[in-house]
């Protein structure tokens, strides 16, 4: 149950020149221009500056992961496949051993 009825505030697709500076000029009178803090400025860089490392540090990073996939894949596969002749020659050495003894 809803106790309050919505309103909806219907914006204008434009404005005229006169309401455009009418706006400019109580936003302005509203909130006067401000400069940051020389340390503010320095921080934000400073911050900018690592964040942007960081994300080149993980695009590289990114880019090396499939190649170590592909590496790491095809040593699996010869050791899984070295792993697999060494127990079939082993047995077929074993059944060869029994079927002379």
């Amino acid at each position: 149950m809803r106790l309050f009825k919505p309103r909806y505030i219907t914006l204008q697709d434009s404005l005229s020149e006169q309401e455009q500076a009418q706006l400019a000029q109580a936003i302005t009178a509203a909130l006067p221009p401000q400069q940051p803090s020389e340390a503010f400025v320095r921080e934000l860089e400073r911050r900018l500056l690592l964040a942007a490392r960081r994300q080149a540090a993980m695009t590289v990073a990114r880019h090396e992961q499939p190649r170590l996939g592909i590496i790491g894949g095809g040593m699996i596969s010869v050791v899984g496949g070295l792993a697999v002749w060494l127990y079939l020659n082993a047995r077929k050495n074993v059944t060869v051993n029994s079927t002379t003894a």
